[in-house]
């Protein structure tokens, strides 16, 4: 089961087309807009900058191929969907105040246990966490609502 991936996704422009299901970011995003998902989806997540890096990084003959790496931040025990309302309520609080992101649905998460460490040691980087993925396509939505009404 691969992680799925999240983040600013540079061609959708506009909220209705990141809100919608062309992206894996529909899934941080349904307990934010209040419909939630109907059922669990495994809390495994990577940020798309994550794997756009390990992408490049896997061309560079020094690494070893013919490995098995899975990209997935948030330790063996993955993430919580719903604990993408929580960031959005302390990292954009004035947007939860005015409605844009009323944070009133749910997500169950599927618990899989799945180590990523691996390809952290590999290509010597830290994934971006829950939070910074959540930011990422938050921030991309209210850049886009704010467009949209200039």
């Amino acid at each position: 089961m691969p992680s799925f991936v999240i983040g600013k996704h540079e061609l959708l422009t506009t909220p209705d087309d990141i809100i919608s299901p062309k992206t894996t970011n529909l899934v941080p995003l349904a307990p934010i807009f209040g419909d939630g998902m109907p059922f669990a989806f495994p809390g495994l997540t990577v940020h798309i900058d994550n794997v756009a890096k390990v992408h490049i990084a896997a061309l560079d003959p020094k690494i070893d191929g013919n490995q098995d790496l899975v990209l997935t931040a948030g330790g063996i025990d993955g993430i919580q969907w719903n604990d993408a309302k929580e960031i959005v309520r302390r990292g954009f609080h004035d947007a939860v105040e005015k409605g844009l992101l009323p944070c009133q649905g749910s997500t169950e998460t599927r618990m899989i246990k799945v180590d990523g460490s691996k390809a952290e040691k590999v290509f010597g980087f830290k994934y971006k966490d829950l939070k910074e993925q959540i930011v990422s396509v938050v921030g991309q939505y209210l850049e886009a609502v704010e467009k949209s009404n200039e």
